[in-house]
């Protein structure tokens, strides 16, 4: 949910957003490649790099493009989603490339997954709930001890014009109304924040090494 000061216009950004992931799930692949220039899938896969171990768990996949990426890489790794729309939108992707069996629909803050099931955790472009502690704990505790979570925080393209307008545009709201991702300090993690040039754009991102356990 938006901060409680957050503007009118912040709270109807995030109100739209919800949309996409939802009733309006059939445009998020559209609405993204526009916004992005055509740059949003190989933002996501900046992430790659930085993943650590095989067991991957995608949360908030969205419609599967990076889960299927990862899961072509060679790792074993598994999707959390809730919304309903777009697990059928996932499912039918990873379907379509003999990827079935590889989502999970459920909250981040109460996922369904035993403690240390994975070596990583991934997010891209997450939604507000990253900055709630619910979120920082149950992502703790699937990872592993050692393990690590990844999260693409925002990612620029460079450019002058498009998608570079919309950008400035957005990077001034996010000013104003302070609606960007921190990750908790009380979260027993190590964390920093990283800058990952691209050819196609700049990618922010949050790598949060679990905590060895102490009988990890």
């Amino acid at each position: 949910m938006p901060r409680p000061h957050a503007r009118p216009r912040t709270i109807l950004l995030g109100w739209l957003l919800d949309r996409l992931y939802r009733e309006f799930a059939w445009a998020y692949d559209v609405v993204s490649w526009l916004v992005s220039g055509g740059r949003w899938q190989d933002w996501q896969r900046s992430a790659l790099p930085f993943l650590v171990g095989r067991r991957i768990l995608d949360v908030g996949c969205g419609p599967g493009h990076l889960l299927l990426r990862v899961l072509a890489t060679g790792y074993a790794a598994y999707g959390l989603e809730l919304s309903p729309f777009m697990v059928r939108r996932a499912a039918s992707l990873l379907g379509q490339h003999g990827c079935n069996g590889r989502l999970v629909r459920g909250d981040a803050r109460a996922m369904p997954f035993a403690d240390g099931t994975f070596d990583t955790v991934v997010l891209t472009f997450p939604p507000p709930f990253v900055r709630d502690p619910a979120f920082w704990k149950e992502a703790v505790r699937v990872t592993g001890s050692g393990g690590r979570i990844v999260i693409v925080e925002e990612a620029r393209s460079n450019t002058r014009f498009w998608p570079g307008i919309l950008e400035r545009a957005w990077g001034t709201l996010a000013r104003q109304d302070d609606i960007s991702y921190h990750e908790p300090t009380d979260a027993p993690v190590v964390a920093h924040h990283t800058i990952a040039t691209t050819p196609r754009g700049t990618v922010s991102l949050i790598i949060a090494d679990v905590s060895p356990r102490p009988n990890g």
